[in-house]
């Protein structure tokens, strides 16, 4: 079992080290651009329009539960960092490539199993995938979130893997959020499906 894990850290480190040995000066304002919590503001503007625009007097539930989504998976995830206490690889790589803010490389903080930024983005996207149901709609926000987590490996913060733990977090928590929301617009009990 040991050498099958050492094996899939290999791989890991190795994707890693692939991308973000891939870095120009250009790519790395991108990167961190793209990393940026603020950057994606617009698209959130987008999708809160679109939803009132779609459920007008039931539009503040949908808010109240995307909120509370993207809550729960960043919550979720820092629990989860806490116990499995992997560091991130800007921790543990000597020679990795950095985004240099204002003289400082960002190396983010200590854990990086799952990632936020790849739980969050996906559970916001999952959530509005299930509410809109629209191909247009997946192909965009699976964009999205392939862009962000790609950013988070290609600035050295997080193997492959963290992402790959954070969608899958951001999946579970989009899911549940829009099943309980859809429960209470259609004032069903959770216990009736």
């Amino acid at each position: 079992m040991s050498a099958f894990l050492d094996f899939l850290q290999k791989i890991d480190t190795d994707v890693l080290l692939l991308i973000n040995g891939a870095h120009t000066p250009v790519m790395d304002n991108v990167m961190w651009i793209i990393s940026g919590r603020l950057t994606w503001i617009p698209l959130y503007v987008l999708f809160a329009i679109m939803i009132f625009r779609d459920y007008r007097k039931g539009s503040w539930v949908i808010y109240i539960f995307a909120v509370l989504a993207i809550m729960l998976s960043d919550q979720s995830s820092n629990l989860i960092k806490d116990f499995v206490m992997r560091l991130r690889p800007s921790h543990v790589i000597s020679g990795l490539h950095f985004y240099n803010q204002g003289g400082e490389n960002y190396m983010g903080g200590l854990y990086g199993f799952p990632s936020n930024h790849a739980a969050n983005a996906a559970s916001f996207a999952f959530y509005m995938m299930l509410l809109f149901r629209n191909k247009f709609i997946y192909f965009f926000l699976s964009v999205y979130v392939l862009l962000i987590c790609y950013s988070r490996v290609y600035l050295g913060v997080h193997y492959p893997s963290d992402v790959l733990g954070g969608i899958v977090v951001g999946i579970v928590t989009g899911s549940v959020a829009h099943k309980v929301c859809m429960l209470l617009q259609r004032g069903t009990s959770l216990w009736d499906n």
